[in-house]
């Protein structure tokens, strides 16, 4: 299948990355990665979100941005490509983004249909 993709610039280099949106268990918050292409198949680059205490207070298309390695390019990156806004809801040195759903549905639409089936299941 085919999936859209965009150039992520992180280290000093640029590749071609595709969106794959899930979600953490057993929170169900909204999960976000990088992926390229690779000899198998699509393989994971980077993680964009990260899964933080259920006490941190997030609406679904909001996540906390994975800082260990490419904090700083994963907000770039989100905000170059209209992806979702950062938030002031500091929690422990983490930095929160509003993500557009509809656009990343632009990108992942399979993974933002089960996304969001998940928010309204019983």
């Amino acid at each position: 299948m085919y999936r859209k993709q965009l150039p992520f610039e992180y280290l000093g280099t640029t590749t071609m990355v595709v969106l794959h949106v899930g979600h953490y268990e057993p929170s169900g918050r909204l999960a976000i990665e990088l992926l390229q292409e690779g000899l198998y198949g699509f393989e994971p680059i980077a993680r964009m979100t990260v899964n933080l205490p259920a006490a941190a207070p997030l609406e679904a298309n909001e996540a906390f941005i994975d800082n260990a390695l490419v904090g700083d390019d994963i907000l770039r990156f989100i905000k170059e490509n209209s992806l979702g806004k950062e938030l002031s809801v500091p929690y422990e040195g983490y930095k929160a983004v509003a993500f557009d759903l509809k656009r990343l549905y632009e990108y992942d639409p399979d993974g933002v249909t089960k996304f969001m089936l998940l928010q309204f299941r019983p």
